[in-house]
C-alpha cells in the first residue's frame, strides 16, 4: 500500500499554531488510533518514495565542503556545520540509509539540527557563500527526510504491537514537528521529530525487551 492517504491525513495536522496542532491530534478525524488502524489494516510499504535520510545529510556535507573550498579566510559557523553533519552520517548511527539505530541515532538528529543553524550564521555572516534561498532549500529537503525518520519509526512501534495511548507523546511529537516544517523553522522541526523517533523507538525496545521474557 501508498501512504498517500496517510500522509494526506497528516499534512492536514501540519498547522502554524503547535497547540491547534495538538489539539487536531487529539480530537481530529487524523487521531492516532485512527492513522494507526490504517496503518494496521492496510499494511504495505513504511517509506515514502524519494532519497534517503543518510543520502540526503551526506550530499549536504558535500554542499558545504563546496562551499568550504570558496572562502578565502576560515568561516567558523561553516566549519561547525561541517563538524554536524560529519556526526549526523557517522555509519555506527545507522542500521541502513533510511534506519537509524536506537538508542544511538538520536544523534543524528540533534546534528543535523545543529549543522542547519550553524548555516544560518554563514547566511548572516558570509552571504557571498551561502544566501537564504538556497539554504532554505537544503533545509527544506533535510527535514522531509528526518520527518520521514520519525513517522516509520512510529509505524513500526504501532505494527510490532506498541498501543496508540502510549504511542500519543511520540505522535504529538511528530505532529509538533509537522508545524515547525510548515512554518520554515527547520532546525526546530528535525528536533521535534528526533523526539517523536526516540520516544517510539523505546516504546518498541520496551516491547522487544518484554517478549523474550
Amino acid at each position: 500500500m501508498q501512504f498517500k492517504r496517510l500522509f494526506a491525513l497528516l499534512g492536514a495536522l501540519a498547522v502554524v499554531s503547535t497547540s491547534s496542532t495538538v489539539r487536531a491530534a487529539e480530537s481530529g478525524p487524523g487521531n492516532p488510533i485512527v492513522i494507526e488502524e490504517e496503518i494496521l489494516d492496510e499494511g504495505g510499504e513504511s517509506t515514502p518514495d524519494g532519497g534517503s535520510a543518510w543520502q540526503t545529510t551526506d550530499d549536504l556535507l558535500f554542499n558545504c565542503f563546496q562551499l568550504r573550498l570558496f572562502a578565502t579566510n576560515k568561516v567558523s559557523a561553516l566549519d561547525k556545520a561541517i563538524a554536524s553533519l560529519r556526526t549526523a552520517t557517522a555509519t555506527n548511527y545507522w542500521i541502513d540509509e533510511s534506519h537509524l539505530r536506537y538508542p544511538s541515532g538520536a544523534k543524528a538528529f540533534t546534528s543535523a539540527s545543529k549543522a542547519l543553524t550553524g548555516l544560518k550564521n554563514v547566511v548572516k555572516k558570509r552571504s557571498d557563500l551561502l544566501n537564504n534561498a538556497q539554504l532554505n532549500e537544503w533545509s527544506a529537503d533535510l527535514a522531509e527526510q528526518y520527518r520521514r525518520l520519525a513517522y516509520n519509526r512510529i509505524v513500526e512501534a504501532a505494527r510490532a504491537g506498541v498501543s496508540v495511548q502510549k504511542l500519543y507523546g511520540a505522535w504529538k511529537q511528530y505532529l509538533r514537528g509537522e508545524a515547525d516544517l510548515s512554518a520554515g523553522k527547520y532546525s526546530t522541526a528535525i528536533n521535534r521529530y528526533g523526539t517523536s523517533w526516540k520516544q517510539a523507538g523505546k516504546l518498541h525496545a520496551k516491547l522487544l525487551q518484554s517478549s523474550r521474557r
